[in-house]
């Protein structure tokens, strides 16, 4: 089975070679790659969630991950346009394509970890769609 890095690195490989960079843009290309690679890196690893202490630390031990990861989706952000400020017409139009895909959502990520599709523990178990505070019938 295909693991979604793998499907990463194949799009990836795609978009450089349709992108045919010139020296300077490799170098920003080098950096975009890297900042990706952080964050997938970063996904992967567990996350440590306390049982000890009370419950807003338990919830900021939850969400401090989450955070991080945004920040580094910022840095994605930069390095992505930094590139696209680089490349010419045609290859931005490459870019448009292609590039977009090339960034992980959080959401998808998130939907990974629970092994569900988007659907949570509610209180007492019950299963809730997408966080919608609805509780299925049965």
């Amino acid at each position: 089975m295909e693991q979604p890095q793998d499907s990463l690195a194949m799009q990836l490989g795609l978009l450089h070679d349709a992108l045919q960079l010139d020296r300077r843009q490799e170098t920003l290309w080098l950096t975009y790659t890297d900042r990706l690679q952080a964050l997938l890196t970063d996904m992967q690893r567990p996350h440590a969630v306390s049982a000890q202490g009370d419950a807003l630390h338990r919830v900021e031990d939850r969400i401090t991950p989450l955070r991080n990861r945004l920040a580094a989706l910022d840095q994605i952000s930069a390095a992505a346009a930094e590139l696209y400020r680089a490349l010419d017409e045609r290859q931005r139009g490459v870019a448009d394509e292609m590039l977009p895909a090339t960034v992980p959502l959080l959401a998808d990520r998130i939907e990974m970890e629970n092994g569900r599709g988007g659907e949570m523990r509610g209180p007492g178990g019950d299963m809730q769609q997408g966080g919608q505070g609805q509780r299925r019938r049965r």
